[in-house]
């Protein structure tokens, strides 16, 4: 097949070169975890972190990353209290520590309704980006198991962790024969418009291969990288993101749509390619 030549003047191969950087630059980045010092942050995370001191003082400060972006969680000490707040590269308030007494009378309901006897370790108040919220939580089972779940702003759950003995055997077969050459992580039960699938985190040759499957054991979206897209899918993504920041790309199965989640100008730059290259037109 032939290779089209952009009308650029690039020196010969240039153009190939700096196409394959891309390619490589846009992999969802593994941020560099650990634990770092204020003056690590980038300028705007320092800012956002400095506006959430109110009278409190910079902590211990850890570095990870959040749906494929570098992000820092800050812990701010106030007299003997401790308050943790994450915060992304660009300054976006990700998350922040709250307790039980400050979320809404319908979460405080749903948190203490699925504790089942176990105990609360941490709550969150996570933003997204559509100006909305959510509360993270984090638990301990009775039997000593880490167990979290999510609470949307109404007191609805949105995501519980769940393990693979709990899951209908139909779900269990498809995850079992789906994770054989990776290894499994955790297993998120989802609630959406009254309807049920599963989240699944896996690792597989160092990279997160996370899918999905429905409540009927159907395998339905994987991840994919940049470089498992078709020639011309890889080069309409490189048009449509540009200068900006590629977060994720998932496959769904039954079409072999390629959704697209990015950030360009600092907003959700969310949109999908079709199974041959071409553009399909951005997400809802």
């Amino acid at each position: 097949m032939k290779r089209r030549i952009s009308s650029t003047r690039f020196a010969p191969g240039l153009g190939c070169i700096l196409f394959c950087f891309w390619l490589a630059t846009a992999q969802v980045q593994q941020a560099q975890t650990g634990t770092v010092s204020f003056t690590d942050l980038p300028a705007a995370a320092q800012k956002t972190v400095q506006g959430q001191l109110r009278g409190g003082k910079v902590g211990e400060i850890e570095s990870d990353e959040q749906d494929g972006e570098p992000c820092y969680t800050v812990t701010i000490i106030r007299a003997s209290q401790e308050q943790d707040v994450t915060v992304a590269s660009d300054g976006r308030l990700l998350s922040v520590e709250v307790e039980l007494a400050e979320t809404p009378v319908a979460v405080q309901k749903t948190i203490q309704t699925e504790l089942r006897g176990g105990t609360l370790d941490s709550v969150e108040k996570a933003f997204e980006d559509d100006g909305g919220f959510r509360y993270e939580v984090d638990t301990t089972t009775k039997d000593g198991a880490d167990r979290a779940f999510a609470v949307a702003a109404d007191g609805n759950l949105v995501s519980m962790q769940v393990t693979l003995e709990e899951l209908p055997a139909a779900v269990r077969k498809t995850i079992q024969e789906h994770a054989a050459n990776g290894t499994l992580g955790d297993i998120y039960r989802m609630f959406e418009d009254s309807e049920i699938s599963y989240t699944v985190e896996m690792i597989r040759n160092g990279k997160d291969r996370e899918f999905s499957v429905t409540a009927d054991g159907k395998l339905e979206s994987v991840r994919v990288f940049p470089a498992e897209l078709p020639a011309l899918g890889q080069k309409t993504l490189r048009e449509m993101i540009g200068t900006g920041k590629l977060i994720r790309i998932d496959k769904t199965v039954d079409d072999s749509m390629f959704h697209i989640e990015s950030r360009k100008d600092g907003k959700p730059f969310d949109f999908k390619i079709g199974p041959g290259g071409r553009f399909r037109g951005m997400e809802d």
